[in-house]
């Protein structure tokens, strides 16, 4: 058994994709799912400021993170990690993490709109293309009423 993930399906040509038995979609996650993710993302042991609230701050970066992935949040988290250690200060305040959530978003929409510009597809049609991909599996996958003789 072989599981592939990616966000890039539609890169993979036809030979390929006919070989794989079941395509899963996972959307997004939530604003709430965010919150969560961020809040488990950053360590415990990070010295915030005693300004901070921890729980305010995981709602402010979850609003900024609209539109991304788990992965993206880990990589805005650690990057906001580092600013604050490449800042050299004892304590960490919320605009570390607030300028780096915005920066690593910045960068995702600049990727985003290069693609774009070389002929990529957009998340949008990309996100369409496997939904109706699953939608046409789940009618493949549903069996097909027989008639029985007194039906005939």
């Amino acid at each position: 058994v072989v599981v592939f993930a990616t966000n890039l399906a539609d890169n993979y040509d036809k030979a390929f994709e006919s070989r794989i038995l079941k395509h899963i979609h996972f959307d997004l996650p939530t604003l709430e799912n965010r919150e969560a993710i961020i809040s488990i993302t950053i360590p415990s042991k990070v010295p915030f400021s005693k300004e901070v609230n921890r729980e305010e701050l995981c709602k402010k970066l979850a609003e900024i993170s609209e539109g991304f992935s788990g992965r993206e949040i880990k990589n805005a988290v650690l990057e906001s990690l580092t600013s604050a250690v490449q800042q050299s200060t004892e304590t960490i305040g919320e605009t570390v993490f607030l300028e780096g959530f915005k920066k690593h978003k910045e960068r995702l929409e600049k990727f985003e709109q290069e693609r774009k510009q070389k002929g990529g597809i957009s998340k949008e049609v990309k996100e369409s293309k496997i939904k109706e991909k699953l939608a046409q599996e789940k009618v493949e996958d549903t069996p097909e009423k027989t008639e029985s003789p007194e039906e005939k």
